[in-house]
């Protein structure tokens, strides 16, 4: 456009000289010379700004596609951006989770650990109690046992009392027969004499003598009795 623009004024400058020359040929020569160096100039001048534009065009291009590739890594930094915060956040919340399951598990752990503390104090308690326990029948079987071998003393010293009270009944009644059979003789002879005051006195010897005969035949069943009952206790 700057171009025409020059090339008309050119134009019009000429226009002007051709009448002012009068017709003179001579002067028009050297115009044409000069007009026709003007329009190369001219020309160059077109050539160069479609140089520049065309130049102009592909710096705008170059321009357009360097933005395009700014936006374009703008838009990368914003997702790589996003991808770290979120992974931030993933990994905080992971975090957290993990936090929240140990607090949990130690929690668990605890009330475990109390647990057992109790079990443990639970058994101790009745481990004591046993002791005491064991402790007390201990004695009790002590004190049962000294008293069955008090007993059992008591026992073997009643048997044997038992024992002799028969071996004495037994002796008893041994002179008691041989009492009875002298007082049987004694009785026979004062029959014989005669005197009835010896008489009634035998008479009475041996009425005691089989009365006493009676009971120590009663007294060695009783004691035969209770030996017997003595020795198959024990």
């Amino acid at each position: 456009g700057g171009a025409i623009g020059i090339a008309g004024g050119l134009a019009g400058a000429l226009g002007g000289i051709a009448p002012a020359a009068g017709g003179a040929l001579l002067g028009v020569i050297p115009l044409v010379s000069a007009f026709n160096g003007v329009g190369g100039a001219v020309k160059a001048l077109n050539d160069q700004q479609i140089t520049a534009g065309a130049t102009a065009l592909d710096s705008a291009r170059k321009q357009a596609q360097a933005a395009n590739q700014v936006t374009s890594a703008q838009l990368q930094l914003g997702r790589a951006t996003r991808s770290v915060n979120e992974a931030r956040r993933d990994g905080a919340r992971d975090v957290a989770q993990a936090e929240q399951q140990a607090e949990r598990q130690v929690a668990q752990a605890r009330q475990q650990a109390a647990a057992a503390a109790r079990e443990v104090e639970q058994a101790v308690r009745s481990q004591r109690a046993a002791q005491r326990d064991l402790a007390s029948a201990t004695n009790d079987l002590k004190f049962a046992q000294d008293q069955l071998n008090g007993a059992w003393v008591e026992g073997k010293r009643a048997l044997q009392d038992l024992q002799d009270q028969a071996d004495g009944v037994a002796l008893d009644q041994r002179q008691n027969a041989l009492d009875l059979a002298d007082a049987r003789e004694r009785l026979a002879e004062a029959q014989a004499g005669g005197d009835t005051r010896e008489i009634a006195r035998a008479q009475l010897a041996v009425d005691r003598l089989i009365e006493q005969q009676d009971v120590l035949a009663q007294r060695s069943e009783r004691t035969t009795a209770a030996n017997a009952k003595g020795q198959a206790a024990g």
